[in-house]
């Protein structure tokens, strides 16, 4: 018994280890749904802002959810994977529930 709970330790060791090891190895926004990561006031301001922006062009948060969503397959298509998970962020922070944003 001893030995399960300790083979069961070192692997929830491992698993923190290698959770952690990659969410400060890439920025939030390089994470699908950055990350699950809670956002600083700062970061929370700026999203704010880009919210109110992107609506303010496309109309609504959802319209202008499927554009950054088709922005970022562009981007999955040229092969930049980094600025492409950027858009599906923002179309997700945009409207979470948008299909695409996955």
């Amino acid at each position: 018994m001893k030995n399960k709970n300790m083979i069961l330790r070192l692997a929830l060791c491992l698993v923190f280890l290698l959770i952690h090891s990659v969410l400060s190895a890439h920025p939030i926004n390089e994470l699908p749904m950055y990350g699950g990561v809670e956002k600083t006031p700062e970061q929370k301001k700026l999203d704010d802002e880009f919210i109110k922006t992107v609506t303010q062009q496309n109309g609504t948060r959802e319209k202008a959810s499927e554009n950054v969503a088709n922005l970022g397959w562009k981007y999955l298509r040229k092969g930049d994977q980094k600025t492409a998970m950027k858009r599906f962020n923002q179309a997700w922070l945009l409207n979470s529930k948008n299909p695409h944003a996955f």
